[in-house]
């Protein structure tokens, strides 16, 4: 009876998904992908998603505590981190920003979005 109720937890456990939305899975592998490139350390990393983190929690305005909160602040850290080493700047994720919004609001409902090849 015990093996079946570990088997069950075990199996329980491994259909839940990992990731609660795609854009936290897609943040997750370029932030691993970025770090096998050598575009930052794991320390430098660790430090400046901590320091994200608690910027956020300290922040009295967003003081609910959800899985999106932290995946926002893992983009605020993965951010600051590509900035620190100029690797893009302020203006670069602007304009990028607002090269998907457009991308996004032109595109008809149930198609991929695809961001359009600069001329």
């Amino acid at each position: 009876m015990i093996r079946l109720m570990e088997e069950d937890t075990i199996h329980s456990f491994s259909a839940a998904p990992a990731f609660s939305a795609v854009w936290h899975a897609q943040l997750f592998a370029l932030t691993t992908h970025l770090y096998d490139q050598g575009l930052f350390s794991w320390p430098q990393w660790t430090a400046t998603l901590a320091h994200h983190i608690q910027a956020q929690r300290d922040d009295l305005e967003n003081n609910e505590d959800t899985e999106d909160n932290y995946y926002q602040a893992w983009m605020a850290a993965l951010t600051s981190c590509l900035m620190d080493q100029d690797i893009t700047d302020f203006r670069q994720l602007q304009l990028m920003q607002e090269r998907w919004a457009s991308a996004y609001l032109s595109t008809p409902h149930g198609q991929p979005v695809r961001l359009p090849e600069l001329s």
